[in-house]
């Protein structure tokens, strides 16, 4: 098992693929805090570990808030003892609507949660990563971040910035032993992607269909990438195997990001 003993926090837990990192983790003997504004998905992921025979912990919070950030690392440790690796996949698509029709508190919904959040996560597991020179830090970015989008700039901007985090963060960790890493997937099958094609077909008047397979055609390989996909790559970073990669900014993308 490559993450035997380990000790993981994934939000944005309870569907797509922060449920396939924590179902993947778990697999490979990680222990994991589930993390998640809603109860009821993350129940279901627990129940999924369980049949697994894994160990997990459910924890209904927001990464947008600092007090609840604080409770999630001290209830992990309080559980499983440390945290070794924080997967920061907790984001939200945020509106699908020219820039001049965006308001301020849109905007600054999605900054705190895609950008705000997994800093805090990231300061927050530092506490306990840094002392013991050892930690995985894994931000799932995406595509949007590289390829411009429009009607999604809040969206593009949040996950740009990821990127610099990332970047960042593993130039100043780096003499702690600490790696950090961000992953770009692609249009990703599943539910969001969904909700984000009805969106911008609705705003562009065209039809789902022809919307959906715009998305499609983008990437060489002419499909989706699937959650389990990014889930392999992230478990790469988490284990030994990418123990000298820091900094990176990885495409999962189907070639649609090159």
């Amino acid at each position: 098992m490559k993450l035997k003993d380990q000790v993981a926090i994934v939000t944005g837990a309870g569907r797509g693929i922060g449920r396939a990192i924590a179902l993947e983790f778990v697999k490979e003997g990680a222990a994991v805090s589930l993390v998640q504004r809603g109860e009821e998905e993350l129940r279901q992921v627990a129940k999924e570990v369980e049949a697994l025979g894994g160990k997990c912990l459910v924890l209904p919070l927001s990464v947008a808030r600092e007090d609840h950030v604080e409770q999630m690392v001290q209830k992990t440790v309080d559980a499983f003892g440390t945290v070794d690796i924080m997967v920061n996949n907790a984001g939200i698509a945020g509106p699908t609507a020219m820039a001049i029709d965006i308001s301020p508190q849109q905007w600054n919904e999605v900054l705190a949660i895609n950008l705000t959040g997994p800093w805090l996560c990231s300061r927050a597991v530092l506490k306990i990563m840094m002392p013991k020179r050892r930690g995985r830090i894994i931000n799932i970015s995406s595509a949007a971040a590289k390829i411009p989008l429009a009607r999604r700039t809040p969206y593009c901007a949040t996950k740009a910035g990821l990127n610099g985090l990332t970047r960042s963060l593993a130039q100043e960790l780096g003499p702690y032993n600490i790696n950090v890493n961000s992953i770009l997937p692609g249009a990703t099958g599943g539910r969001r992607i969904n909700e984000v094609i009805e969106a911008r077909a609705k705003a562009e008047g065209v039809s789902f269909d022809t919307m959906y397979k715009q998305y499609v055609s983008m990437a060489p390989l002419q499909r989706m990438v699937e959650g389990e996909d990014i889930a392999k790559m992230a478990l790469y970073l988490a284990s030994e195997d990418g123990h000298n990669i820091t900094g990176q900014s990885i495409n999962v993308t189907a070639g649609a990001c090159m």
